[in-house]
């Protein structure tokens, strides 16, 4: 039990810790003033700290497993421990516990999500790009390279399998989604008339890099602990599907570096362990 304790205290800190972040961060960013990469974003992230707090939660499950503590009685305890996410907005630690595979470092994001209350507005979001995958692999590959488009096809279905599991366990409902709204910023083309088509390609590249490099990021929150090797199988077919696409930048002569992810993201099956 003390061990559970001094656990859950450090976890309470560090969640309190979070809280003027997330605050500040959604104040500043959510005019969309935060695109990716830039310093707002940097600033106001909070992926390195939800890293900490995924672990410790996790680490608690296995304190209560092991030691065979009675759920009800760690739920009373957990229930009493308040976070003021917000001005008009708390949570208590049980909800976080519950939630905190799904606690959004994007600051924007809204407090709901960033806390972990949207999991099956997530769950949805990664639904549909994984299907936006599935058809981007089938234009842009079927014809060309169609053994690579079925092996990644057959990657993605299987991907897609899980977060079917993953909604169902969840009970979540489709009804009941309240989509998050976010700003984002918008660059015209000088020359939209000569420059469209080849600046959609490689806008769809980008968003497809994003997409990829978001799933990467969903895979290991969600399957490190429980599934490793999953999550290793699975981020190997990611960072494969990113080779693809750089290739693609490429060959479509789009402006710039490819837009590859950050090497804390592309490592992060070797970087962890199990």
């Amino acid at each position: 039990m003390e061990q559970f304790t001094k656990g859950m205290e450090t976890a309470a800190r560090l969640l309190r810790e979070r809280i003027p972040i997330v605050i500040e961060g959604y104040r500043y960013c959510e005019n969309g003033d935060c695109p990716e990469g830039s310093e707002a974003f940097e600033t106001y992230n909070t992926y390195g700290r939800d890293e900490m707090i995924v672990s410790l939660m996790n680490h608690l499950a296995r304190i209560m497993e092991s030691n065979r503590l009675d759920p009800k009685t760690m739920k009373e305890r957990m229930e009493a421990v308040s976070i003021k996410a917000s001005g008009n907005r708390s949570v208590t630690f049980h909800q976080v516990f519950q939630n905190h595979l799904w606690l959004s470092h994007d600051p924007r994001d809204s407090i709901e999500a960033r806390w972990g209350l949207k999991k099956c507005e997530m769950i949805h979001d990664e639904i549909r790009i994984t299907n936006d995958s599935i058809a981007y692999i089938s234009r842009a590959y079927r014809k060309k390279d169609p053994k690579y488009a079925n092996f990644s096809t057959r990657q993605q279905q299987h991907y897609l399998r899980r977060l079917n599991e993953e909604w169902n366990q969840a009970e979540c409902r489709t009804a009941a989604l309240k989509p998050e709204k976010r700003t984002r910023i918008s660059v015209s083309l000088k020359d939209p008339g000569k420059a469209r088509a080849g600046a959609r390609r490689c806008e769809m590249i980008r968003a497809e890099v994003r997409a990829t490099k978001d799933s990467i990021v969903f895979i290991e929150k969600t399957y490190r602990k429980k599934d490793p090797e999953y999550a290793d199988f699975s981020i190997r077919q990611q960072e494969h599907q990113f080779g693809a696409l750089n290739e693609e930048w490429t060959l479509s002569g789009c402006a710039g570096p490819p837009p590859a992810p950050k090497k804390r993201l592309a490592s992060l099956s070797t970087d962890q362990n199990p």
